[in-house]
């Protein structure tokens, strides 16, 4: 190969996020001089995106559970606009309840409303779709049918003994629900809850924050870490709670007649997880159930969008000459973008370009560049 001075090389990316994997297929990472190419050798780029709802369905939950629906647009609408390949399926806070009765429709995902026995109950609606995707027709009223868990008039609705946490490992675990979690794939779970979790090994209610049987908030960021693969700063999932997070919120929602409980293992769930994530656009999302429902959806979706389009670099740039464009418009690095709406970022710790902001997100077919001078050669 021939150096070419200032050991100037350009990245030419080209994304097709509908079939790229990290498996190999449709996309291409090349170093070029002025008169060569060489290919890169590893992909870590992920381009899909695995996201499962954990949803309280206790009977005090109904009207934020509506709200959720009410809002998804807000959510799901740069997915679609980006042409991301999406799985999002609904699984529910009493889902782990199949650990102590061996009962696997309560860790089957949802398609819909189901007694405290986890069967179907006469009269009610049915989507018949646990895995929405990015084909999935009608995909607002199918989120709508699986995720309305309660039926407060009829008195359905689920274990008042919460455990999100026990759940979204249920879940995942669950042989029924085999396909939904890729392997190249980024995963983002999403809880929604009006009450603390309160997971432990015993069957019986105890909501004791000394509680000697209580699984350690670190006993599921390992699972995590362990189920995708995750290592040092290449965190692979991120976690969102929609909870209560102060007293104001936590009497406002009390005073419809259920007492509720602000999350604290919900932020503390979510502040471990991001304590290995560099860049703040990448961090899941703690938002009041007291909040903007349209707003906090947006956010989430945004910081997930942004990590799952991570373009790692197989060479060590200097951050102050790294250029990148899109489509041949050249973007503007985040820090300095005079118009304050986002741009890219370096992320030194992963090694990779993000972009942030949905203006700046490349949508399917993209061509990205990214032109840099490497610390040393070799490197």
């Amino acid at each position: 190969m021939r150096i070419v001075k200032g050991f100037k090389l350009c990245m030419l990316i080209l994304l097709s996020i509908k079939t790229f994997g990290c498996s190999g297929g449709g996309a291409s990472f090349s170093l070029l001089d002025d008169s060569q190419i060489f290919k890169q050798t590893k992909n870590n780029v992920n381009a899909k995106v695995d996201i499962l709802w954990v949803i309280d369905n206790s009977g005090s939950m109904e009207s934020s559970q509506q709200n959720v629906i009410d809002n998804l647009n807000a959510f799901i609408q740069d997915f679609s606009a980006k042409n991301l390949d999406f799985k999002m399926a609904v699984t529910t806070t009493d889902a782990y309840r199949v650990e102590f009765t061996g009962n696997h429709n309560c860790s089957k995902f949802r398609d819909g409303l189901l007694n405290s026995n986890c069967t179907t109950v006469s009269g009610h609606s049915y989507s018949g779709i646990r895995v929405i995707d990015n084909n999935t027709a009608n995909l607002s009223s199918v989120f709508l049918t699986n995720a309305l868990l309660t039926d407060t008039a009829e008195s359905i609705y689920g274990s008042a003994d919460e455990r999100a946490f026990m759940s979204l490992t249920s879940a995942l675990n669950e042989p029924l629900n085999s396909g939904f979690l890729r392997s190249d794939s980024f995963l983002s779970v999403i809880i929604l809850s009006d009450e603390d979790d309160f997971s432990h090994t015993k069957s019986s209610l105890n909501e004791s924050y000394t509680n000697s049987n209580l699984y350690s908030i670190q006993h599921f960021v390992d699972y995590l870490d362990s189920l995708t693969l995750s290592t040092g700063a290449n965190r692979r999932y991120n976690v969102n709670a929609m909870a209560i997070f102060d007293e104001s919120c936590r009497s406002t929602l009390s005073a419809s007649g259920f007492q509720r409980k602000i999350g604290v293992r919900y932020e503390q769930f979510v502040d471990e997880v991001n304590a290995d994530f560099e860049t703040a656009a990448t961090k899941g999302l703690k938002t009041s159930l007291c909040g903007d429902f349209a707003i906090d959806l947006k956010n989430i979706a945004s910081n997930i969008l942004t990590l799952a389009n991570r373009f790692t670099l197989n060479r060590i740039p200097k951050p102050e000459t790294i250029v990148v464009a899109v489509n041949g418009a050249t973007i503007p690095q985040k820090d300095t973008n005079p118009l304050g709406s986002g741009g890219w970022v370096f992320e030194q710790s992963t090694n990779s370009i993000l972009f942030i902001g949905n203006n700046y997100i490349p949508a399917a077919g993209a061509s990205i560049y990214v032109g840099f001078d490497p610390v040393g050669y070799g490197k």
